[in-house]
């Protein structure tokens, strides 16, 4: 028989409990942190399908998985694929399959359509093997259900969210929200007590170029907003946003009533707090922005340059006020004084 070819096996219903005590595998391979917030509901549902099995998330490095779910119980472990160096080309295809079995997984769920994870999930013996099945990897997998052809070009929330109702569990309340570590969102509260609010997550970092608003347009946003009164201000971003300080620090002269907090070499578990104990977000297209949604704080993305994501009730994209969307001049078409505007009233409102 190939080893691909079609197994003589029972049919098997995800809804029932795995025939095997082992771990259960939750594959998620995009490599983004955002990437990782686009499927919290269904890792969750799964995670709350089987309360008696250890469950293991495979995702990559740069989802920084084992600090975004510190405090969540419905994740035992994290480990890793490493497409980069460990688990590339053949030699890291069999790595893969090794580092599967040894884990001796009963149960997978497949949040992808990759045909390799398909085929390294079956090497390694996992016995129960659930996917999207949109496209030829059905017959890596045990059984349907399976999303289909029509859905191969889908946007991962929605295949994600799509595979869960198809599998039939049931999506607990809240699954959409990221847990924060109480150590942390206590520390950030003791840290930063005597800085006057509100406090406003301000998001500088973005992955491409034609996504970056840019440090003059953020240092005009928020001298503008700082005219409204005293706020603190808390700068997301990595090393590469260090730049921006001294420029939005010289738009805001010598005012006591701002306090800025750069925040570009914190870890993402501390990251997620501050962004938790915030009253808004505002900034580029990045993750911080879907994890201020997923924290349940209202996130003001600017999307000048990509399609608006809408697909939770936190998330107010603000677009270019004239024209269309676009990455040749989208981001530049936003101007700070519209984007000050719209935040304060969502303050004022929410005060």
């Amino acid at each position: 028989m190939p080893i691909f070819g079609a197994m003589a096996e029972a049919m098997i219903d995800p809804g029932q409990q795995p025939a095997g005590d082992g771990p259960i595998l939750i594959l998620q391979p995009l490599p983004g942190v955002g990437d990782l917030v686009w499927h919290l509901s269904a890792i969750h549902a799964i995670a709350a399908a089987h309360p008696n099995h250890e469950r293991i998330l495979l995702t990559k490095h740069r989802t920084r998985a084992d600090e975004m779910y510190i405090a969540d119980p419905s994740i035992s472990r994290v480990i890793w694929v490493d497409r980069a160096e460990q688990h590339s080309g053949p030699g890291g295809f069999l790595a893969l399959v090794r580092d599967l079995k040894a884990e001796g997984f009963s149960r997978s769920y497949q949040l992808h359509h990759s045909a390799r994870y398909a085929a390294a999930i079956r090497l390694a013996g996992v016995p129960e093997r659930f996917a999207y099945g949109t496209t030829w990897p059905t017959r890596l997998l045990s059984d349907p259900p399976h999303l289909g052809d029509g859905k191969r070009r889908a946007h991962p929330i929605d295949l994600a969210n799509d595979f869960v109702r198809e599998l039939g569990f049931a999506v607990p309340e809240r699954a959409d929200r990221l847990r924060v570590a109480p150590e942390h969102a206590n520390n950030i509260q003791q840290q930063f007590s005597g800085c006057p609010k509100p406090w406003i997550a301000v998001g500088l970092g973005s992955s491409e170029a034609f996504k970056q608003w840019g440090p003059d347009r953020f240092a005009a946003l928020i001298m503008q907003m700082a005219d409204a009164g005293p706020a603190t201000f808390f700068l997301l971003g990595g090393p590469a946003e260090a730049d921006f300080l001294p420029v939005i620090e010289a738009a805001l002269g010598e005012r006591k009533d701002v306090a800025l907090v750069p925040t570009f070499n914190w870890k993402m578990s501390r990251l997620v707090a501050a962004q938790a104990a915030c009253d808004c977000y505002v900034g580029n297209d990045i993750a911080f922005v879907n994890i201020s949604a997923a924290v349940g704080v209202p996130a003001y993305g600017l999307f000048g340059a990509t399609e608006p994501l809408r697909y939770s009730s936190w998330l107010h994209p603000i677009l270019p006020g004239t024209g269309e969307i676009s990455r040749v001049d989208g981001m530049a078409r936003i101007q700070p004084q519209d984007v000050a505007e719209t935040v304060l009233e969502s303050l004022k409102s929410s005060a």
